[in-house]
C-alpha cells in the first residue's frame, strides 16, 4: 500500500510510504527522496574534507 507522505524539500518529487516504510528520509523538519538525500551527504562531506585541509 503507498501512502503520500510530502514531497522533497529539493525537488518537489512526491514521497510515499509503502507498507510502513518511508521512501525518503526526513532529517530535522525536512523531507528528502533518496536521490536529493544522497546529494546533501555528499556535498557535507566535500566540505567536511575542504575544512580538514
Amino acid at each position: 500500500m503507498y501512502e503520500k507522505v510530502g514531497h522533497c524539500t529539493e525537488c518537489d518529487k512526491t514521497v510515499y510510504c509503502e507498507d510502513g516504510f518511508l521512501d525518503g528520509v526526513h532529517h530535522e523538519g525536512e523531507l528528502f527522496c533518496w536521490k536529493c538525500d544522497q546529494k546533501r551527504n555528499l556535498q557535507k562531506l566535500e566540505n567536511d574534507e575542504e575544512l580538514r585541509q
